[in-house]
């Protein structure tokens, strides 16, 4: 088949397409990983069966307890951690093969919110997903969201009643704020259909899931964020967001939901993200309204940056955009010139990207192998990094994010691009390479 006869109103042309984009983009990444927070998510996933977790939080309270000033949970919610577990029979834990789970999880992301709304027109929309470069940085680590948002959009797609509540059940477990969504789409289901049984089995069903975990293995589904000292998740600070109309908190959040959509930062981005807003309440459908929401929740969330943790909302969109249109009937040329700009914007994007690459800062840098390989040949035990929870899976040892005080017999690692690198009172420069300078006491 010739590829300018490629027809992507045909269902197998499309996934096919689809497929070559999704797996072409990420085979340049394939090689790539960041310091990010996937190896949170490996670390739990070694040991989230049996007595082994049950030490894994002891070791995370212990070196977490070292940093004054903690990002990381404790724990997270235990269905990505299960899904890597599984997924790692097939190899030793390979971090760059672990997150295969992201490209995957993008295609049937998008194979299934096609075949949702089923509008032969408007296929093309679904085609600029997988060059978002939301969704691309995603192929540097692993995260929760998009095979959250997987399970949950097959979950609307399957018809089987039963089936649908398990993978709404399995994408709550692996991303919990998706609850949301599911109440609402449980809403619009009543609304339209009468229907409210599933929604009861659910809600039950959750429920049961969380009191099992919590009183019978004392793990929280949504996870142990304790350490952080925020109530970032909760009802009490959504309201106080809220109530107090606090323009930066608004400000902040437009813009980072302007940069999922744009893709780069600009001033612009604000106008963006409240368009995106405005837009969603205009569709008025249950894809909208689940964006609706899930930005809203987002008020009571404190992090330092959001395009991760937004990016359900750009596939609400699209599903809320495209459902709009089939509802309205409206005339799409103007939707085909703007998905062409933007395919520009984004295609330039990922060539400036990829033609960085190896300068991207990771374990997998040349420097951060011989790094490792002094560490792991040395006696020492107790490490300080700027990216502690990585650090554990390519060594073995102990490590905790230094902040203010050296905790005794700790050997500090510091790397020149994200610090300073100034010899600390009474240590000796033991190591060095042209990224990383390793000091330990005298």
């Amino acid at each position: 088949m010739h590829f300018r006869k490629l027809n992507i109103k045909n269902d197998k042309n499309f996934v096919l397409l689809s497929f070559v984009i999704i797996f072409a983009t990420y085979i340049f990444y394939s090689k790539t990983l960041s310091w990010g927070g996937y190896a949170g998510y490996i670390l739990q996933a070694k040991n989230v069966f049996g007595s082994n977790f049950y030490n894994f939080i002891e070791i995370q309270k212990v070196l977490y307890s070292y940093t004054e000033f903690q990002r990381d949970p404790i724990y997270t919610p235990i269905g990505l951690p299960i899904l890597i577990n599984l997924f790692s029979f097939f190899h030793m834990w390979n971090p760059l093969l672990i997150k295969i789970i992201i490209p995957v999880s993008v295609f049937l992301l998008i194979t299934f919110a096609n075949k949702i709304t089923n509008i032969h027109q408007l296929k093309f929309i679904y085609l600029l997903l997988p060059f978002n470069p939301g969704i691309i940085d995603e192929y540097r680590d692993t995260q929760t969201e998009l095979p959250g948002l997987m399970f949950f959009i097959s979950g609307i797609y399957t018809k089987n009643r039963y089936l649908k509540i398990t993978l709404f059940i399995i994408s709550t477990l692996i991303r919990p704020t998706l609850v949301i969504t599911i109440f609402i789409y449980y809403i619009f289901i009543y609304f339209e259909e009468k229907e409210f049984l599933d929604g009861i089995i659910y809600s039950f069903l959750i429920l049961s899931v969380h009191f099992i975990l919590n009183n019978f293995f004392e793990i929280k589904f949504y996870g142990d964020y304790s350490n952080r000292g925020t109530r970032s998740s909760s009802l009490t600070q959504l309201y106080e967001h809220l109530i107090s109309l606090d323009y930066e908190r608004f400000k902040f959040i437009f813009s980072e939901l302007g940069r999922l959509f744009v893709g780069f930062t600009n001033p612009l981005n604000y106008f963006v993200g409240l368009t995106i807003l405005i837009l969603l309440i205009v569709f008025r459908n249950k894809y909208s309204f689940m964006g609706v929401a899930y930005i809203i929740f987002h008020f009571a969330w404190d992090a330092p940056y959001f395009v991760r943790y937004l990016l359900p909302v750009l596939i609400f969109f699209v599903l809320g955009l495209v459902e709009f249109f089939k509802q309205k009937n409206v005339n799409i040329k103007f939707l085909r010139i703007l998905s062409l700009l933007i395919f520009l914007n984004y295609a330039l994007q990922i060539g400036y990207q990829v033609s960085n690459l190896d300068n991207q800062r990771g374990p997998y840098q040349e420097d951060s192998i011989e790094l490792f390989e002094y560490i792991n040949s040395s006696e020492y035990e107790l490490f300080s990094f700027h990216s502690p929870r990585v650090f554990r899976i390519f060594t073995n040892k102990s490590a905790y994010r230094l902040d203010t005080n050296l905790i005794k017999d700790t050997v500090v690692v510091c790397e020149y691009s994200n610090e300073t690198c100034t010899e600390p009172e009474n240590y000796v420069l033991e190591f060095s390479n042209k990224s990383f300078k390793v000091f330990t006491n005298k």
